[in-house]
């Protein structure tokens, strides 16, 4: 009996509803591969242990046979950051599906996607660090939420007066357009072979998925307040790290520990970027200012 009394108050109280998937799942284009991409965030102090991400695709498929299968299944690969789908669940991270030869999305273009009915199904699973108990959140992305030519905006800046990393939550969903091609990507991988073959290059080296393509960078960002922060204070090895971190924002990531903070960004008169952030009492971020 205090076995089951001790489960039931260490059970976490709504704890998928903290964890966050964007409003929206977009395609672009990433180191020369159209992919499509969705946010995942988790708002609470305690993190998400051995998190991992699932997509699945359910669609209408009719079969060689004639077979009518309303709610075909087909799984999506799924990375993050160069990896698999395992994630070190610290910060906000976009999630990456290459729309590559074995992908569903491979031969739809953009007017396709209009009139396609589908829906992506993605899960989210992990083990709560302060209970050990698993949870789960599910989103889904119908073909009207998926915006063509749009990457997600930065949520983490680094603060040089402070020498943390803050997470803005309030752009959480935030994206802004990019130059992309509105082919399909077989078409795409169709026209590289095309232009390969009449400049001379070998069937060996354009047998890829890859198309080189610029992107247009954000030329104005929405300025909006927020309710809340995470800070990441950087821990520095030494003193001389520490100055060179303190240099510029360009710095890659170092180890973090996550401490709660809070601030409200304010636009100075003279500048559009600049903004001041102050401490204010320690707070999460609420839901409605993320729904």
């Amino acid at each position: 009996m205090v076995g089951i009394v001790f489960a039931k108050l260490s059970r976490p109280k709504k704890r998928a509803q903290t964890l966050l998937f964007s409003k929206n799942a977009v395609i672009c284009h990433r180191d020369g591969m159209p992919c499509l991409l969705f946010r995942v965030g988790d708002m609470r102090k305690s993190h998400i242990i051995e998190a991992h991400v699932t997509a699945q695709i359910i669609r209408r498929k009719v079969t060689k046979e004639g077979e009518v299968l309303p709610f075909y299944q087909q799984n999506m690969e799924v990375s993050c950051d160069g990896g698999d789908d395992r994630l070190m669940f610290i910060w906000p991270t976009i999630v990456v599906h290459k729309i590559d030869r074995d992908s569903p999305l491979y031969g739809l273009s953009a007017q396709d996607m209009l009139k396609e009915r589908f829906e992506i199904v993605v899960m989210l699973e992990g083990v709560v660090e302060s209970t050990g108990m698993t949870t789960q959140a599910r989103s889904s992305y119908l073909p009207s939420e998926i915006l063509w030519g749009h990457r997600f905006e930065s949520v983490v800046t680094f603060k040089r007066e402070t020498g943390e990393y803050e997470v803005d939550y309030t752009t959480f969903n935030n994206t802004y357009e990019v130059d992309t091609p509105l082919c399909s990507a077989r078409q795409l991988r169709e026209v590289k072979k095309e232009l390969n073959k009449q400049n001379g290059v070998t069937e060996a080296s354009s047998d890829t998925d890859e198309s080189d393509t610029s992107s247009v960078e954000v030329s104005s960002r929405k300025n909006s307040l927020s309710n809340g922060y995470l800070r990441f204070t950087p821990v520095y090895a030494n003193t001389n790290e520490q100055t060179n971190g303190a240099a510029g924002d360009t710095m890659a990531l170092p180890p973090a520990i996550i401490t709660p903070g809070g601030g409200a960004p304010t636009v100075s008169p003279g500048s559009e970027r600049k903004k001041n952030f102050r401490k204010l009492s320690i707070k999460e971020p609420s839901m409605d200012s993320l729904c």
